[in-house]
């Protein structure tokens, strides 16, 4: 593995080729307005200089279940539109697994 300067860069100068670059929600970022959490992931984005992220996992279920489904469905959101290839979660129980199911 090679280093990563945290300042981000990894998109510039073709860096990004062989990385796979994943994101966690956190529950501060979590929103009920989902162009919050878009906003925050896309910022994330553009501060490692690279066009999409691999993997955006949401890091906690310790936030309520509006902010949880609305995040999910936001980066479901960023999914389809190609800033982000796959999405995912985090110390999801079963409880909170069957939230997003339904």
């Amino acid at each position: 593995l090679r280093p990563i300067d945290p300042r981000g860069s990894i998109g510039r100068r073709g860096r990004r080729e062989g990385l796979f670059i994943s994101h966690k929600v956190s529950n501060a970022e979590q929103s009920v307005n989902s162009i919050d959490v878009r906003r925050a992931v896309k910022a994330q984005i553009a501060t490692l200089g690279t066009s999409y992220l691999d993997l955006v996992s949401i890091h906690s279920p310790l936030t309520d279940t509006k902010r949880r489904l609305a995040s999910y469905r936001a980066l479901l959101d960023l999914r389809d539109a190609g800033f982000v290839r796959s999405v995912g979660v985090c110390n999801y129980g079963v409880s909170h697994l069957k939230e997003i199911e339904k």
